[in-house]
C-alpha cells in the first residue's frame, strides 16, 4: 500500500494523467451513486433524517468554474436536495477518491451559501434557496486505503477531514480503468509481478498498476516527443504504451522495475531536448530585450508587455523559423554536438531580425 505514495511513481504518474483519470473516473461514480439514492433515507450531517429528492452536478454548470475562481471559492461537485420533517433543505457533497486531499470548507454550509448569495452566481439559475443549509459530506471508496488515511496512519499529508463527514461506496477497479487499452496495460504490469487477474478485484492493486500504467504513458510522451518543432498527432498512445510494455517486459524483473528503466531512457532524451532548445533560443540578454522592449512601447504609447511573454513569444518565432530550416528533428539524431552547432548560428542569424519581431509584438499587445 505505501507503495502508492512513493513520490517518483506518483510525479511521473500524474503527468501521465493518473489523478486527473481517477478523478474523473471517480465523480462519474459518485454522481451515478449519489442519483440512485434519490427517494431513500438519507441522514445529513446536523443528525437529521431525511430524504434525497434531487441531486445537481453543479460542476457542469455552465460559467461556474470561472465564477468561483474569480471569487476564491472551491465548489463541491454536487448540491443535494433534501426532504426533512421541518422542510426543503441543501447540502453539499464531493467526490474524493483520495480523502486527504479533501478540505470541509469545500462542503461546509457557508460555501452553498456563497454561491446562492453571490450576485450573479450561476448556480441560481438551477438551484432554489432552501429552508435550511447544512454541512455536506465527501464520497470515497469503501476500501483498507481510504481508512488507513482517515486514521492518519498513512499518507502523503494527513487527512483532516473528519470521518463522520466521508461517506464510503463500493468501488469496482474495472470501472475506474475501464478503457480497453488502459485495462491491458495493467493487465501486461501485474502479470510481470507474477498477480495474474488481481487488479480486477483488488482496487489497491488497480491503483498501483494504474499508476505504473500513466507512469509509463508519461515516458512515452517523454521520449516520442521531437526534440525541436510541435508535437505531432499520433493514434492511441496507450496503444503505443502497451506495444512497448510488452517489449520491454522481456527484460524487466517487475513492473516498477520496467517504470524506472523506461524512465531513465526518458530522461537521457528530455536533456537532449533541453540542449536542443538552449541552443535554439534567441541569445538576447534579459536587460537587453527589457530595454528594447520598454523603448519600443514608449514609441508607440503601448504599455510594455511582460517579459517573460516577450520571451516566450519570440522562443516560439525562432522555433518555427528552425522548424522551416531543419525540418522536426527527433531523437536520437546522429550527431548532436553538429546539431546543436548548426542550430546556434542559426539562432544568431535570426538576432538582427529581433527588433521587428518585437515591434510587431509590442503593436498586437
Amino acid at each position: 500500500m505505501r507503495s502508492l505514495f512513493d513520490r517518483r511513481l506518483m510525479g511521473l504518474s500524474d503527468r501521465g494523467g493518473a489523478s486527473g483519470h481517477v478523478g474523473a473516473a471517480w465523480g462519474e461514480i459518485s454522481g451515478a451513486w449519489l442519483r440512485s439514492q434519490i427517494g431513500q433515507q438519507f441522514p445529513i450531517q446536523d443528525g437529521t433524517a431525511a430524504v434525497i429528492t434531487d441531486v445537481i452536478d453543479i460542476d457542469s454548470i455552465p460559467g461556474l468554474a470561472g465564477f468561483a475562481s474569480s471569487r476564491g471559492l472551491q465548489n463541491p461537485d454536487f448540491l443535494i436536495e433534501v426532504r426533512t420533517g421541518n422542510g426543503r433543505a441543501l447540502t453539499a457533497a464531493d467526490a474524493k477518491f483520495s480523502i486527504e486531499t479533501g478540505k470541509p470548507k469545500q462542503v461546509s454550509a457557508d460555501i452553498v451559501h456563497a454561491l446562492l448569495d453571490a450576485e450573479d452566481s450561476p448556480v441560481c439559475e438551477r438551484v432554489e434557496l432552501a429552508e435550511l443549509i447544512v454541512d455536506g459530506f465527501f464520497v470515497s471508496p469503501d476500501f483498507d486505503l481510504t481508512r488507513q488515511v482517515l486514521a492518519g496512519r498513512i499518507g502523503i499529508v494527513r487527512a483532516v477531514v473528519p470521518p463522520d463527514a466521508v461517506v464510503m461506496i463500493p468501488a469496482d477497479p474495472t470501472r475506474i480503468f475501464a478503457e480497453d487499452l488502459l485495462a491491458d496495460a495493467l493487465t501486461v504490469l501485474e502479470g510481470i509481478d507474477h498477480r495474474a487477474g488481481t487488479w480486477h478485484s483488488d482496487l489497491v492493486a488497480a491503483l498501483y498498476y494504474g499508476r505504473c500504467a500513466f507512469a509509463c504513458l508519461a515516458c512515452h510522451i517523454d521520449d516520442s516527443r521531437p526534440l525541436l518543432g510541435p508535437a505531432q498527432a499520433e493514434g492511441s498512445r496507450l496503444g503505443h504504451v502497451v506495444e512497448e510494455i510488452l517489449r520491454r517486459r522481456e527484460i524487466a524483473s517487475s513492473a516498477w522495475a520496467l517504470v524506472t528503466s523506461w524512465d531513465d531512457d526518458a530522461e537521457t532524451v528530455r536533456a537532449t531536448r533541453i540542449q536542443v532548445h538552449q541552443a535554439a533560443e534567441p541569445g538576447i540578454p534579459n536587460r537587453d530585450l527589457r530595454e528594447m522592449v520598454d523603448r519600443e512601447a514608449a514609441r508607440a504609447g503601448k504599455a510594455a508587455p511582460s517579459l517573460s511573454r516577450m520571451r516566450r513569444d519570440l522562443t516560439r518565432w525562432a522555433s518555427g523559423e528552425l522548424v522551416d530550416r531543419f525540418g522536426i528533428i527527433y531523437y536520437p539524431v546522429d550527431d548532436l554536438n553538429q546539431l546543436l552547432n548548426e542550430l546556434r548560428r542559426h539562432a544568431q542569424s535570426l538576432e538582427r531580425q529581433i527588433p521587428d519581431r518585437i515591434k510587431d509584438i509590442v503593436a498586437a499587445s
